[in-house]
């Protein structure tokens, strides 16, 4: 059987089988991380009830990505994962049949509609995580447990980031409890009880940029350690549920919700100190 052939006839039977597994979890998702939370709507744009639904779609499209990739046979591989991924988008939206009410905006239709291109975002990352970063051939003799440089550095960070949030688990409190419960105002907006948290995750994901610079040498490592921080935060904002007042101003928001870019920022800064040190380390063993 010719490879287009083939790759049709597991495009066809992944689309079955992948559309009944996703009814399945996504109806497990929502109803374990949106019924019932209700969500606010942050500076009038950012919709998080949709986010965290994009969220599923992003980690169902890199499973079933990874997989297909296995399957695919023939020299693009990504090409047909991604094209399935457009088609998989394409038959949910035909499905869904979205009704807005007059009363909606630009940002709710592109919130809405924005969903059904995560799959094929999701599913080339996927396909990236398979095949690894090697020149695409043709995959006959292709070894299905080889998972590449690209694979190999997304379990190491997979690692780091349990080994995060074993010790988020363990420490938070008690490094809480270190500077009692009465906390001031400082400057007029930042309260100290989200500078403490600031530290904390500061002295957590700090140490962890440390590690990817010196796991990932070259210039990846930077957003490899920011896709850490990113994930860390964004499931940290999960767990976590405002309430903001009628009277909240802009800075409440941003003291609250600036707490999740602090781990990808410290990571950030981690592989960015751990580069400098090594180039001052280089130049000094050449002038010796």
């Amino acid at each position: 059987m010719k490879s287009a052939a083939y790759n049709t006839l597991v495009c066809v039977a992944a689309i079955v089988v992948g559309f009944l597994t996703d009814q399945y979890f996504a109806s497990l998702w929502r109803h374990a991380f949106i019924e019932g939370h209700p969500y606010p709507v942050s500076f009038g744009l950012i919709r998080w009830g949709e986010l965290i639904q994009w969220t599923y779609s992003a980690i169902f499209g890199m499973i079933l990505g990874v997989v297909l990739a296995s399957l695919i046979r023939g020299p693009s591989p990504t090409k047909w994962v991604v094209g399935f991924g457009a088609c998989f988008g394409l038959l949910q939206f035909l499905i869904a049949g979205h009704q807005f009410t007059s009363a909606a905006s630009f940002l709710d239709r592109a919130w809405t509609y924005t969903e059904y291109l995560v799959p094929a975002l999701a599913m080339y990352v996927g396909a990236k995580i398979r095949l690894g970063t090697e020149p695409t051939r043709v995959t006959t003799t292709r070894n299905i447990w080889s998972i590449g440089i690209f694979g190999r550095r997304v379990l190491i960070c997979l690692v780091i980031f349990l080994a995060a949030a074993a010790a988020d688990e363990l420490l938070r409190r008690p490094w809480g409890g270190l500077f009692g419960h009465t906390f001031k105002v400082y400057f007029g907006w930042l309260s100290g009880i989200y500078a403490v948290r600031y530290l904390f995750d500061l002295s957590l994901f700090f140490p962890i940029g440390l590690l990817i610079g010196f796991l990932f040498p070259g210039p990846a490592s930077a957003r490899w350690a920011l896709g850490v921080g990113l994930l860390y935060g964004f499931l940290r904002f999960l767990q976590i549920t405002h309430d903001f007042t009628a009277m909240a101003r802009w800075h409440d928001y941003a003291a609250a919700y600036f707490e999740y870019l602090v781990p990808p920022l410290s990571a950030y800064l981690g592989v960015v100190v751990w580069r400098v040190a090594r180039k001052v380390r280089l130049r000094g063993s050449s002038a010796a």
